[in-house]
């Protein structure tokens, strides 16, 4: 898939075992998912540090998606999760 609709909040991904296509990776199980937010939890293109850290939340996103029925709660635990693993990563990476 890898369908991108500019302007809109609308993102198709074809979600593949070791990423999703269109160029961004994180290991996701194989399903079409349209959520846009799990594009944000990709982390093979980071550093290996960070990647490190990155990797459970893509699990447990992907674990979300596949499990919880799409709703406005699901929506939020996403977004929550995806805060918490921009916090993780930042603490990791801090000086």
């Amino acid at each position: 898939m890898g369908q991108t609709e500019k302007g809109g909040s609308q993102v198709t991904h074809q979600v593949v075992a070791g990423g999703l296509s269109g160029g961004l990776s994180g290991n996701v199980s194989v399903e079409v998912i349209t959520e846009h937010i799990m594009q944000f939890f990709a982390y093979e293109h980071l550093p290996p540090v960070a990647q490190e850290v990155s990797k459970p939340f893509c699990e447990l996103a992907n674990k979300i998606v596949t499990e919880l029925p799409r709703n406005p709660e699901r929506t939020v635990a996403l977004r929550k999760l995806l805060e918490a693993k921009d916090a993780a990563v930042r603490a990791r990476i801090a000086k």
